[in-house]
This record gives structure tokens, C-alpha cells and sequence, in this order.
């Protein structure tokens, strides 16, 4: 499959994301591509940072769904996957944090794709509620609260980004509920980009016996998407 970017905001194709392909190539500072054998819980980064991420119980290498590659991570309601952060990873200026998510059904709790982490515990992370639809919170609370119903068995693509201090949410190429502005440091120098979930054990994506899946999760410092509806990139 022929992916998608952005190039100075006109959307172009590559034959593959890499160094000659992808014109964020360098900014890249996490990709989890999700590859390996089923049930295994060995997570590699692809960035050129290889950024060491760990997994405990309840996340996975899964053949059951996956976005592309044949496999993707499975979330089962406990443990967590997280990358420690480094100092290339800080994010002070503007970014785009991306999955491809998967629910089988309707979230008993908020469940979170992944959650960005400075210091001090603050947080930013999106999520699905109970009424399966997105919003964007914070360690006080939502700041973007989304307005389309996410179906289930299906892959959607999430996105944040950040331009300058305007912070949008995107669910499948369109902006969700408003802005919100923040000039904080993410994803700091020893502090954890959380995969599958917001925090330690808090919004995990799976819950209960009911599983969720997510693939192709990709942190850039630049805002690859503007302002403007996109066609999410089906595989990088």
C-alpha cells in the first residue's frame, strides 16, 4: 500500500515511510508498528531514537486483528505498555500523536489509545467514554469533547496535534469538538509515553474479558495535518 503525507500542506504518496519517503522522517521520535509473534510482549520502536518500551500483562502481539503487517497490540484491561522518553523525544513546540484504534465494544470506563506525560504527572491523552464518542483530557479534566459516535469492530484512526499552543483532535481526518491551547513540554526526559492506555493502569483501551487492539501508534514533532480534513495514512 502507497502512503499518504503532507508536504507543504498538499497531501503527496510515497512507495514507503522512511528517510527518503517521509518528509518527517527526522521528527520522528516513536513508531510502534505493532510487528512480531503472536502473544509475544516485545514492542520495538522503529524511530531512529529505538526508544525502549515495556510491556507487563494484558498487552500483547496479536494476529486477531490488525491494521497492516498481520499483527497489532492487544489490550485485555490490565498492566501497560509504555516507552521512556528521552531528551530527543521532548515535544516544546508542535507535534502530531497518531494510532489506528480498534474497540469491540462499548468502553465501561474511559479507554485511551495513549497518553503524553510531562513532568509533575500531568498528562494528555484521547479516549473513548461510555457513549463512544472521543474527548481529549487532562490530569484536570476534558478539554476537547468529540461529537461522532465511534462504531466498534472497526479501525479508526486517532490523531493530536499541536500548532504553535492550539491543540485539535482528529478522528479519522475530521476535527473533533474544538481547540485547546497548551505550551507544555511532552513527553519529557525520563517520563513515559503510555501505548494502549492514558497512564500506570488508568484508561486502558481493553476492559474487563473484552479486548481492543491498536497499530501503527506514531509520535512526530511537527503538525503533519494543519487545520484542514485529511485522509488518515493506512499504514507508516
Amino acid at each position: 500500500m502507497i502512503p499518504s503525507f503532507f508536504l507543504g500542506g498538499v497531501q503527496m504518496q510515497g512507495a514507503k515511510w522512511d528517510s527518503v519517503d517521509d518528509p518527517y522522517w527526522a521528527s520522528v521520535t516513536l513508531l510502534l508498528r505493532m510487528d512480531g509473534a503472536d502473544a509475544s510482549t516485545t514492542f520495538n520502536d522503529s524511530s531512529s531514537l529505538g526508544i525502549s518500551c515495556a510491556a507487563t500483562t494484558g498487552y500483547s502481539v496479536s494476529n486477531t486483528q490488525s491494521k497492516t503487517g498481520g499483527t497489532s497490540c492487544k489490550s485485555v484491561g490490565t498492566g501497560r505498555l509504555r516507552g521512556t522518553n528521552v531528551s530527543a523525544s521532548e515535544m516544546s513546540g508542535d507535534f502530531t500523536a497518531e494510532a489506528w484504534c480498534y474497540w469491540t465494544a462499548t468502553p465501561t470506563t474511559s479507554s485511551s489509545p495513549f497518553g503524553l506525560y510531562r513532568s509533575g504527572g500531568f498528562y494528555l491523552n484521547p479516549g473513548m467514554w461510555t457513549d463512544n464518542k472521543l474527548y481529549l483530557g487532562n490530569t484536570g479534566g476534558d478539554v476537547i469533547v468529540g461529537t461522532t459516535a465511534v462504531s466498534r469492530n472497526a479501525w479508526h484512526h486517532i490523531a493530536v496535534t499541536r500548532s504553535g499552543s492550539t491543540v485539535r483532535m482528529w478522528l479519522d481526518g475530521a476535527q473533533e469538538g474544538s481547540t485547546y491551547t497548551t505550551s507544555s513540554t511532552f513527553c519529557t526526559n525520563g517520563q513515559f509515553t503510555y501505548i494502549g492506555s492514558a497512564n500506570d493502569g488508568g484508561n486502558i483501551m481493553g476492559f474487563s474479558t473484552t479486548a481492543a487492539y491498536v497499530d501503527l501508534v506514531r509520535i512526530t514533532k511537527a503538525d503533519r495535518y494543519g487545520t484542514a480534513s485529511f485522509t488518515p495514512p493506512a499504514d507508516y
